[in-house]
């Protein structure tokens, strides 16, 4: 294969236009331009390049070394944002559109709708396909054609996406609030804070990410001690989303994790004596796998959590966040990098020597950063 060590500009189509974002996967990449269009390029095993897949004896699946524009239903809108999960892409419209194409057999797509998919867009295109054609495109569970995610936009009101994020199973869109009233006229229906939507791992409609409203905690005075809740108010600003595990940041520079391993949430296992409780109280967020040979255990969280050991380092507030299969990283208003979770190789974490971080930990010898990509 032809590996290049050293940055290369790509040219081609690409060459007189300016790219406004840009993002990659495993096999293939996609960019967007500042006159709202998309290109893609790389491997199209799965049509997400936005081209039908026509594999062959000889592996051709008609992939491109060079971008290609995609157009479809994109041909006629302004995207302004991509992401690229392992086998599918997705992107973001000026209008707050989420479209998506690619492999649809853990429900990425948000949609339903593979049935017309598989070769091509309509029941009779599909009708009309050769059976290799069918089979490459796995039984109609892939769509080279972008289609909008229905699920989002056709809500009543409307939800207009302003972040999108990709992994391999998974989609994750942040979303602006609902602005519509009884009467029609444009005012906020609910409270003014963002909300996070998500599909995939099986699931092929959007869910609404909950987050929690009520804190507790307990004081003591004059030898009592009290229990007491409050009620808090979680707006999203920023997301990441990867294999197992998915991350939001906070206006008030907080994190939140959840999703599969310990490790890459940043959050602490659980004490045998409160896991004993959750379990006790039908509490799914710490749970112990088969898979205690080398007596490890795995942590699933179903809603977000709050990730701390950040917060009092004098390190500001958190404002970029990115997410791989096993670790995370979040850069704060400082300019510092925070990192934790696992790797296979030594020093990806930034820590010398250090594969295993389960919290977050300071990378000594970042400045200055204003951005991260994992």
């Amino acid at each position: 294969e032809n590996h290049r060590p050293l940055p290369t500009r790509i040219l081609g189509p690409l060459t007189n236009r300016i790219v406004a974002s840009i993002a990659a996967a495993e096999n293939h990449s996609l960019c967007s331009t500042s006159e709202g269009d998309v290109y893609a390029w790389g491997s199209n095993g799965f049509g997400q390049l936005g081209i039908l897949s026509s594999n062959n004896a000889n592996g051709n699946n008609n992939g491109r070394l060079s971008p290609r524009r995609v157009e479809g239903e994109l041909k006629h809108a302004f995207v302004v944002a991509v992401a690229a999960g392992d086998r599918h892409s997705v992107a973001l419209t000026r209008l707050g559109e989420v479209y998506c194409w690619g492999d649809n057999r853990s429900g990425q797509l948000g949609t339903y709708n593979s049935a017309l998919i598989g070769g091509g867009g309509s029941s009779s295109s599909t009708a009309s396909a050769s059976p290799s054609s069918s089979q490459t495109n796995n039984n109609g569970r892939c769509c080279h054609r972008p289609q909008r995610v229905e699920g989002l936009w056709s809500l009543n009101p409307r939800r207009r996406a302003i972040a999108i994020a990709a992994a391999e199973f998974s989609t994750l869109v942040l979303t602006m609030p609902p602005t519509v009233s009884a009467t029609g006229e444009s005012s906020l229906a609910s409270l003014p804070v963002n909300t996070i939507y998500g599909w995939g791992h099986g699931n092929h409609s959007p869910m609404r990410v909950n987050f929690p409203s009520v804190v507790g905690g307990t004081t003591m005075q004059d030898g009592i001690t009290t229990v007491y809740a409050r009620s808090i108010c979680i707006n999203p600003i920023a997301i990441a989303c990867a294999k197992y595990h998915s991350v939001a940041i906070t206006a008030d520079g907080r994190v939140y994790t959840w999703g599969l391993h310990s490790e890459s949430l940043g959050i602490e296992k659980k004490s045998t004596a409160t896991t004993q409780q959750s379990k006790n109280n039908n509490d799914s967020s710490d749970w112990a796998t088969s898979e205690n040979k080398k007596q490890s255990q795995s942590s699933t969280i179903s809603s977000p959590q709050l990730v701390v050991g950040m917060e009092n380092t004098g390190s500001g507030r958190a404002v970029a966040v990115s997410a791989s299969e096993s670790h995370t990283a979040v850069v704060t208003s400082d300019g510092h990098l925070f990192t934790w979770g696992t790797s296979h190789g030594n020093d990806v974490l930034g820590h010398k020597g250090v594969r295993w971080q389960p919290i977050p930990r300071r990378v000594t010898r970042v400045h200055r950063a204003v951005g991260v990509a994992a």
